[in-house]
């Protein structure tokens, strides 16, 4: 999508500030949806030791039943709405700009 939206053939055209958007989205999207694991196994190695002898499964159904889906699953994402993007994108666009670089710079070795 986004070398068709800047009429690029290939990663290397896309400008800095598209790469850091496209990390930041990925950033966001995947905290979203990897968060309620993530609460899921903290809960099971150091919260109630009730949930430690549950499945994940029958853990994330009794965190959904007592504290419900926003309070339970989603406590604190909005902190990691503002770090995981950052990084994400900060990370992505590094190891774009790297490797734009040694394609440049450093001759493939011989075969």
């Amino acid at each position: 999508y986004v070398r068709r939206f800047y009429h690029v053939e290939n990663d290397s055209g896309i400008p800095t500030h598209a790469r850091l958007a496209a990390g930041g989205v990925a950033g966001l999207v995947a905290q979203s949806f990897s968060y309620p694991l993530d609460i899921l196994r903290r809960r099971m190695q150091v919260g109630n030791p009730q949930l430690r002898s549950l499945s994940i499964w029958q853990a994330f159904k009794h965190i959904q039943a007592t504290e419900g889906t926003r309070r339970g699953l989603y406590k604190g994402l909005s902190m990691n709405w503002i770090k995981g993007p950052i990084a994400v994108a900060t990370s992505f666009t590094v190891n774009d700009e790297l490797k734009k670089y040694i394609r440049r710079y450093i001759p493939p070795a011989s075969q």
